[in-house]
């Protein structure tokens, strides 16, 4: 039986980051859903920058409330 082995290469995120603008709640009754966006957002982008990003540039958001 031949089996063969697949190398995953390390990506590595560099160069300048895109930037997006993102706007949710912040204050009032619904705040707290802001809140809950922010830490998806964290998370999302935690996840595809260690995945090498998008064509190998870091993601950053600004959030500001809507």
């Amino acid at each position: 039986m031949i089996t063969s082995a697949i190398a995953v290469a390390a990506v590595t995120v560099s160069g300048t980051p895109y930037y997006l603008g993102v706007s949710g709640p912040m204050t009032d009754v619904n705040a707290q859903y802001g809140e809950q966006w922010r830490a998806r957002f964290d998370l999302a982008l935690a996840q595809l920058d260690a995945d090498g990003g998008v064509r190998g540039h870091p993601l950053a958001y600004t959030f500001e409330d809507s």
